[in-house]
Parts: structure tokens; sequence; C-alpha cells
């Protein structure tokens, strides 16, 4: 009688170690665990190995990792019958999921399933759920990962309050302080790039012009850069080579770490294992002041110059208006009393046309006295008009004023920049090689007036 050949399954050694908390206890267990499943296929005939599928630093609450993933889909092509793990730990932590995956998924694709250090073999227990023993420490593998959940999310929130920065990678504009990881320096080689978005935005070209502008000048947007500096980046990229786009652009500009504060929370979990990210409201997000160094928003710096120059017309414009209004004055009263001796003058004219006609003056003196009346009436007409001219000259400039002022004050109290407000009176922003922000007004001439008094009164 022949003995038939023992069935050989194609297995696939599935490793994983989970997130910070696990890695501490757990250092280079990938290998440990790697080196544990070979030798523990070598020891039975009828496990061949496929291959060996790893998810490094995630957790095993949630099952959409990518080694896990294209295991599975290794087992809808039926190139895998079989599946070995260290223990059952290692192939999940939610206690609902693992079960679904080891009595219904797996022996539907008839997956023989076996876990080392808990003894168990999927191929003993057909018809059955496996044993009381394996539910409980199925179970007792989803206590625990809630249980570590709540105590990393408790040391997290510490380390926000503090001001650290938790991320792998610091975002675009920072790198991360070689002598302290959770602190950050600003990325030297980039700060010109933020500081010229800022100025654009400020100059009132949309997120979409800004993007366009930094494409033209062959500037690598933050992703590029990553790469380029072989950083890791967690997002897919749908083109072979990323660019600048619009909503890179808006995320910078409306970014307030790069005024210096630390920022976190604003996310969070809904569920321990459920990948659903909620955006938290503002009033719970962790701020704190003052952790790194500030890359100054132009915004800021357009806002602050604003206030400036509203604070030195305030300081100034109760004595520089009591002035202009006693110049104003005094104006048209010397201008009154120029036209009271014009009038004074024209009726001396009619009084001697009356007696030159009675016979009391000769037609030569009557002609002499007319000339030089009518002499001394053009210079007083002179007179008058020059005050006239003054006058509306100094109403006209107070006007101008007045406009400065009121464009200031409703400018100064502005809590964050708006830029359709500030166009409409700033015409552009120079940002100077030293980081210094000048301003150039639309109504510059009556700003050039207005801060000269001030300037010249100060002296």
């Amino acid at each position: 009688m022949m003995i038939a050949p023992k069935k050989v399954f194609q297995t696939a050694l599935y490793v994983r170690i989970s997130v910070e908390n696990e890695q501490k206890i757990e250092a280079d267990s990938i290998g440990t665990q790697i080196q544990m499943l070979k030798d523990f296929a070598s020891q039975m005939p009828e496990i061949q190995v496929y291959d060996i599928y790893c998810d490094n630093d995630i957790t095993g609450t949630t099952f959409e990792r990518p080694g896990f993933q294209e295991m599975m889909r290794m087992v809808k092509l039926k190139k895998i019958r079989c599946i070995v793990v260290k223990d059952l730990s290692r192939f999940g932590r939610d206690y609902l999921e693992v079960s679904s995956y080891l009595e219904l998924i797996l022996p539907v694709f008839d997956i023989r399933f076996l876990s080392v250090n808990d003894h168990f073999d999927s191929q003993d227990y057909r018809g059955t759920t496996g044993g009381m023993e394996l539910a409980f420490r199925n179970l007792i593998n989803g206590m625990y990962s809630k249980d570590i959940s709540v105590k990393v999310k408790s040391a997290r929130k510490t380390r926000e309050r503090r001001g650290e920065y938790l991320n792998g990678v610091a975002f675009y504009g920072y790198r991360k302080d070689p002598a302290d990881k959770y602190h950050l320096l600003v990325d030297e080689e980039v700060r010109w790039v933020i500081r010229v978005i800022f100025m654009m935005s400020v100059q009132g070209r949309s997120t979409t012009e800004i993007a366009k502008w930094l494409n033209e000048q062959g500037i690598p947007c933050p992703a590029e850069y990553k790469k380029a500096k072989g950083l890791y980046y967690n997002k897919k990229l749908i083109e072979e080579k990323a660019v600048w786009i619009q909503s890179t652009v808006r995320k910078i500009i409306r970014d307030e770490r790069y005024t210096g504060k630390m920022i976190s929370n604003m996310r969070s979990c809904m569920e321990v294992g459920k990948n659903v990210i909620k955006n938290n409201p503002s009033s719970e997000w962790i701020v704190v002041e003052g952790t790194h160094e500030a890359i100054d928003k132009v915004e800021n710096c357009v806002l602050a110059a604003i206030r400036s120059m509203g604070q030195a017309m305030l300081d100034g414009a109760r004595v520089c208006r009591e002035e202009r209004m006693e110049g104003i004055e005094k104006l048209k009263r010397e201008k009154e009393g120029l036209e009271k001796q014009l009038l004074k003058h024209k009726a001396e004219k009619g009084g001697m046309y009356e007696q030159y006609k009675k016979g009391k003056m000769t037609k030569e003196e009557f002609l002499a006295m007319q000339k030089q009346h009518q002499e001394q009436a053009e210079v007083l007409e002179q007179k008058i008009q020059g005050k006239r001219e003054k006058i509306e000259a100094k109403e006209k400039e107070q006007k101008a004023r007045k406009k400065v002022q009121d464009e200031l004050r409703t400018a100064e109290v502005l809590t964050e920049y708006d830029s359709k407000m500030i166009g409409q009176i700033v015409e552009k922003v120079i940002v100077h090689a030293g980081g210094d922000v000048e301003l150039v007004m639309k109504n510059r001439d009556s700003y050039a007036r207005v801060f000269g008094e001030i300037g010249e009164m100060r002296k």
C-alpha cells in the first residue's frame, strides 16, 4: 500500500510591532519574531514559506495595515494556504475583529492558522471555535490594547502641554533640533520661501497665483523637499513629481505655528482600533506660546507697522490738530479783514466819482485817485486770493489727514489680517534682506505729509 504524501502549505509568516509603548518593550523584535517563525517552520515539513509580511510601528487595534492587507490579498488569490504568527496579539488586538478572522474569514478561504506561543493550530479545531482558552487570550489582548491606549494618550497630552513637538518629521520651514528631538529649529534653507509666501499673500495675490509663481521659479514643494532631504513623507503622491498647489500654500498661510507657538490636539481618534479621525474644536486645542523661533508672518509685521503708525498719529494728533485749526482760523480772519478793506475801497471809489461830478476835484485829480485806488484794490484782491488758496490747501490737507487717520483706525483694530481691507490702503509690501518690512501706501503723499509733520513736531 502506498502512503499519500503530506499536504504542503504555502505559508505566510506575519510579524508586527506596535506603536511607541511596545517598541520600547520589544526593541528589535521584528528580527526576533522572523527568526522564531523561520525556526518553527523549519521543524514542520508540510510548511513551505511563501513570503514574510511585516508591519512596523502600527497598532494591532486596526487591520488597515499595509503588510496585513497584502497578505490577505495573497490569501484571496489562493497563493497562501497557511498563516503563522508569534502569538495572537501580533495578528491583532481587537477581540471582535480577530474572532471574525479566526472563525469566519480564514475558514472560508480554507486557511490554516498557527500561533506559536499560544500553541494553537486551527487544523486541530476544525468545526469549533478554538476553545475557551483562545477566546480568553483574544479578549485579554483587546483589553490590554485599550488600557495601553489610555496611558499613551495621557503621556502624550502631558508632553503636548509642555509644548513638545511629537511628530516624526518637522513641518516645512523647520527641522528637528539635533540636541532635542522634541524641539524645532528654523530650516534656514527655506525660511525665505515661507516669508515670500507670506509677502505675496499680503500683497493680495491668491493662493493659486502664489503656487504658480513658486513652480515657475523651480522651488521644490514640501513633499519634494522632504524627498530630496531623505525625510519620510506619509502621504500618497498621485504624480511622479509633486508640485506646489493652492491648498499647500493656503495651509502654510493659515498655520499659526510659524509665529512660534506649538499647537496640538487638533485631531483625535474617535475609537481605539478604528482609523476614524475627527477634528477637535479650537477650544480643545493645546496651544503653547514661544516654543520655537518664529518665522514672523509678514501679515503680523504689516499689522504691527499699521498699529505703530496709528499710535504715532494718536500721540501727535491733538497738538497738530490744534495748531492746524489755529492756522486755518487765522487765515480766515485775515481774509475777512482784507475783504472788508476791499469793500471800503470800492465805497471810496464811488464817493470820489460823486465829488468829481459835483466839481470838487478836477478830472486829472479824479483819474489819478481812481488809478491809485484801482492798484490798491488789485493788491487786496491778490492777497485775498492768496489767503483763499492757502485756506483751501489747508482744508484739503485736513481732509487728507482725516482720511489717513480713518484708514489707520479701521486697520489697527483688526485682530487678524484681512487682505481685502489692508489692500485698500497698502499698495505693496517690500521685505528687505534683513527682514524689515516696508509698506508702500496707496495714499502715499498724504501719509508722507502727515508723518513729516509729526516728525517735525518731535524735533
